[in-house]
């Protein structure tokens, strides 16, 4: 059982139990501190205390030290941390926004606001012959109206833009066609495009993303890189790859609610760390798709052409 003299909060959407020895959150001049142990505990990162600096060191590389607002990297560096570290009664105290902003976890105090979904596959996903049927309103994706161009206004948004230019597939276009019209629409006014094969770039390490035709010639998303919880859809990376998604399912289903309750499904997939069933035939709405694994982290959807 859990004891009435601790404290329950949820990290990246799982429980954690801070038992009172280690510490409780508290607000100081309008700043939420966490007890560095617990957390770095619950996130199964080491921390030492070093006494005659008082410091302490989290992981193998970054040094807080007591009433400083500033944490110490390698090469001699230090970032601003914009509140101080603090001690109280024997425990190491942060600004919650190390965790939240910095780090990109996220922490809340309550289901709500951690953003558990607690639906259960089995029970808006039912299979009729060899067709597994999603209940598509359990399934709501985010949606936002902020202006136009995926990239350069979402300001840490992800989903669906009401505003958008991408319209719908004609089914007689080749993937070239299609990477021109993404590159002239969607991502017209960023510094990173397609490339004549599909990959989005990023980083110079693989893509987050990539769109591609199968050997029947149907449209293929390739999605591997997404938020775990909603710090981490401020970093570029993370957003593109959401949004990219909700366009281009937009544009290859043609049907808004099919390509938003696809997008939530994938999305539940990735933050409950649940498998769909690979390879077979999905109907969401008025639109079939299958799942691949594509052998590495994430996801591919193939939308199937309808007959």
């Amino acid at each position: 059982p859990y004891s009435e003299n601790s404290t329950k909060l949820y990290l990246d959407g799982k429980l954690i139990v801070i038992p009172e020895s280690l510490g409780k959150p508290f607000d100081s001049d309008g700043i939420t501190y966490v007890p560095l142990r617990a957390i770095a505990d619950a996130l199964g990162i080491s921390v030492k205390w070093i006494q005659e600096e008082q410091a302490i060191i989290y992981g193998d590389e970054i040094k807080f030290r007591i009433g400083s607002d500033l944490m110490e990297v390698p090469y001699g560096m230090a970032l601003p941390l914009y509140a101080k570290v603090l001690a109280k009664d024997g425990r190491v105290y942060l600004p919650i926004t190390f965790f939240t902003e910095i780090t990109g976890h996220e922490i809340a105090w309550d289901e709500e606001s951690a953003g558990i979904n607690k639906i259960k596959l089995e029970d808006v996903v039912r299979l009729e012959g060899n067709l597994y049927i999603v209940d598509t309103n359990m399934f709501i994706a985010p949606t936002y109206n902020d202006g136009y161009s995926m990239i350069d206004v979402y300001n840490g948004l992800v989903g669906f833009n009401e505003i958008s230019n991408v319209g719908v597939w004609t089914s007689n276009t080749t993937l070239q066609e299609d990477i021109e019209h993404f590159n002239n629409t969607i991502l017209k006014n960023t510094l990173t495009n397609f490339s004549e094969n599909g990959d989005y770039y990023l980083t110079a390490i693989g893509t987050p993303f990539k769109v591609f035709r199968d050997e029947n010639n149907n449209p293929v998303l390739g999605i591997y890189h997404w938020g775990l919880n909603r710090s981490s859809y401020k970093n570029l990376k993370t957003m593109t790859t959401m949004n990219l998604t909700a366009e281009l399912l937009r544009y290859y289903t043609g049907k808004d609610s099919d390509a938003k309750a696809i997008w939530a499904f994938t999305d539940y997939c990735a933050k409950t760390k649940t498998n769909p069933v690979f390879n077979e035939t999905y109907l969401f709405g008025e639109t079939k798709i299958k799942f691949i694994d594509p052998g590495r982290y994430g996801v591919e959807i193939v939308i199937l052409k309808q007959k």
